[in-house]
C-alpha cells in the first residue's frame, strides 16, 4: 500500500465511486462495525478509567503495520459504540464524499445499556459519548501515517435527548477499506448485557464473534496476548472464564480445561462485509471524468423537525436563539448555489422560511418550494 494512494483514498473532500458507494451503503444500513475495533484491543478488558493518554497506545502490531489510539477506553464505550450502530434511530443517506448521519436518543441508550433509571445516568451517556469523539485512531508503517476519529460532530437536544453524530467523510472511508462484521442487534444486546464485572468475558465474547471461527480454536495464551491481559490477571480471567461456562455457551464459545483451548462455533447469523482494495479504489477513481468529481463537505445538522421549528418561532425564544447560535453562519448549497443561513422567519401565509444570504444579497427558501426539499431533507431532517 503505498502512502500517496492512502492519502487520496482518504481525502475527506473526495467523492465516493460508485463502488466505494456501494460497499458503504451495504455496511451503513446493515449497521455493521469495522472489525479492527474489537479485534485489536481498542476496548480495554481490564479497566474502567478513560483518559486521553501522553503517548499514543499500540493496540496493535505485526511488525509492518501499527494501529494506536490517543485515548484509553474500555467495555461500556464499546456497548455504546456498538449500540449506536447496531440499534440506532434511523440514518440520514449517504453523502457524496462518504459522510453521513447516525440519530439516537440518550434516553434509550441508557436503556439499552441496562440501566433501570436511565434518566439517572445521563451524565455518563455523555461522558462516554464525548470520549469516543475525541478517540483518534492511528494507523501506521514506515512509509505512511492516518488519523481518523472514531465519532465526529454531533448535535444533543437537552429537552428531549435527541442526539445525532456525523460519521465523517474520512472515517467513513476507512471503513471502506476494511472488513466489518454485522451482529444482529439481539445478539449484541447479549454481549451488552454481559454483567460488568466480566468485562474480560465481554472482550472475549467480542473478540470471538468478529472472528471467522477457527478450526482449531484458539489457546488461552493467544488470547490473553490479543486482549492486553497481563500476567498478574490471567489467573483471575482463567477462573472467570471457567466459572462462567454457561453464559459463554450461549454465544458457542467453550473453554477445553486440558488444552487450554477456546473454540467457537460460527454463529449463523452474523455476517461478515468485504473492504475493498485500495488498488481497486486508485482505478476506479482513474476511469472516473474529472467533471463528474465535485468536492462535497458536509455543512452541519440539526435534531429539529418541521413542527420543531414551528415550537421554536412561536413560543421558545430561548431555544430559538440555541438553535440560530448553532447554526448561524453556515454554508448550504442549494441547486449548485452556495448560501449563509442566517436564520428563520415567516411567510405572509405563516409558512416557514430559511434565512439566506448569497454574497452581498439577502434572499429566502420558502419551505413549500423546491428548495425547501432540498434543504429541509437533509439540513433540517429529523427521521426519530
Amino acid at each position: 500500500m503505498q502512502g500517496n494512494d492512502l492519502e487520496v483514498v482518504l481525502d475527506d473532500e473526495r467523492q465516493l465511486t460508485n463502488v466505494e458507494f456501494t460497499n458503504l451503503s451495504a455496511k451503513v444500513n446493515a449497521g455493521a462495525l469495522p472489525v479492527e475495533y474489537f479485534r485489536k484491543n481498542l476496548f480495554n478488558a481490564t479497566t474502567r478509567i478513560s483518559k486521553e493518554l501522553k503517548r499514543d497506545k499500540v493496540i496493535y502490531d505485526d511488525g509492518s503495520l501499527k494501529i494506536k489510539v490517543n485515548r484509553s477506553l474500555h467495555q461500556k464505550h464499546r456497548d455504546l459504540l456498538s449500540i449506536i450502530f447496531t440499534d440506532n434511530k434511523g440514518l440520514s443517506k449517504l453523502r457524496q464524499d462518504g459522510s453521513y448521519l447516525i440519530y439516537h436518543n440518550l434516553y434509550d441508550m441508557a436503556k439499552k445499556m441496562g440501566y433501570e433509571k436511565p434518566n439517572d445516568v445521563i451524565h455518563l451517556i455523555k461522558g462516554w459519548l464525548h470520549d469516543l469523539r475525541h478517540t483518534d485512531m492511528i494507523v501506521e508503517n514506515e512509509n505512511f501515517e492516518h488519523r481518523h476519529m472514531l465519532l465526529g460532530d454531533f448535535a444533543l437536544d437537552y429537552k428531549t435527548n435527541k442526539y445525532a453524530v456525523i460519521m465523517p467523510a474520512k472515517t467513513a472511508k476507512f471503513h471502506i477499506l476494511h472488513y466489518a462484521v454485522e451482529i444482529p442487534k439481539d445478539l449484541n444486546q447479549k454481549i451488552v448485557a454481559i454483567p460488568n464485572n466480566l468485562a474480560k468475558t465481554k472482550a472475549l465474547v467480542s473478540y470471538m464473534l468478529s472472528n471467522q471461527a477457527l478450526k482449531n480454536g484458539i489457546s488461552f495464551q493467544n488470547i490473553c496476548d490479543k486482549l492486553d491481559i497481563q500476567n498478574e490477571n490471567k489467573s483471575r480471567f482463567k477462573k472467570e472464564i471457567q466459572d462462567n461456562e454457561k453464559l459463554l455457551h450461549e454465544f458457542n464459545i467453550t473453554f477445553d480445561k486440558e488444552s487450554q483451548i477456546l473454540k467457537y462455533k460460527q454463529i449463523e447469523t452474523i455476517r461478515f462485509h468485504a473492504p475493498l482494495k485500495i488498488d481497486k479504489i486508485i482505478e476506479c477513481i482513474d476511469q472516473t471524468p474529472k467533471e463528474e468529481v465535485q468536492k462535497s463537505s458536509f455543512e452541519s445538522l440539526s435534531l429539529f423537525s418541521e413542527d420543531d421549528l414551528k415550537e421554536i418561532l412561536d413560543t421558545n425564544e430561548e431555544r430559538y436563539k440555541k438553535f440560530i447560535t448553532s447554526f448561524i453562519d453556515c454554508e448550504i448549497t442549494i441547486n449548485a448555489q452556495k448560501y449563509i443561513f442566517r436564520g428563520l422567519s415567516r411567510d405572509a401565509n405563516g409558512d416557514i422560511q430559511l434565512e439566506l444570504k448569497s454574497g452581498e444579497a439577502d434572499c429566502r427558501a420558502n419551505t413549500q418550494s423546491k428548495a425547501y426539499y432540498t434543504v429541509f431533507n437533509s439540513f433540517f431532517k429529523d427521521p426519530m
